[in-house]
């Protein structure tokens, strides 16, 4: 799997041990996948606010785009909070900003048909923001 041949898996790993969290399996597999598309330079382009990203995804008339924009906002929002939570002030919004918009954006993907994870980021997203938050150190 690619998420472990680049040292995304590792990073997780070091946040956890910093912070003495424990975290879902399933939630450590799909953080670590973001973190991988993250250092590939595949996670959220932040030239549109996410407020905006997030409405025009959950309104979206294509079930396609709405889950795609939908997850895109999600792990951008779990990023800027959990990496970069000091950029916030650059965009004039809160760390809660992000969490809100990822958290909201996780609970809608929470009804499609691999809903189960995004219940689990949706639940976990608090706790996982605040694992990553210890990798600024």
């Amino acid at each position: 799997m690619k998420v472990y041949d680049w040292g995304g898996y590792e990073l997780l790993e070091e946040a956890k041990t910093r912070s003495g969290k424990k975290l879902d399996c399933e939630v450590e597999v799909y953080v670590a996948g973001i973190l991988a598309r993250l250092f590939e330079g595949d996670i959220y382009d932040d030239a549109k606010p996410l407020a905006i990203a997030y409405m025009e995804s959950a309104t979206s008339d294509n079930i396609f785009q709405r889950i795609s924009g939908l997850k895109t906002v999600a792990d951008g929002a779990l990023v800027f909070a959990g990496l970069f939570p000091l950029n916030s002030r650059r965009k004039n919004v809160t760390v809660g900003y992000f969490t809100e918009i990822g958290t909201n954006a996780y609970n809608d993907l929470s009804s499609t048909k691999h809903g189960a994870i995004f219940y689990k980021m949706a639940i976990h997203f608090t706790d996982v923001r605040n694992c990553l938050n210890t990798l600024q150190d």
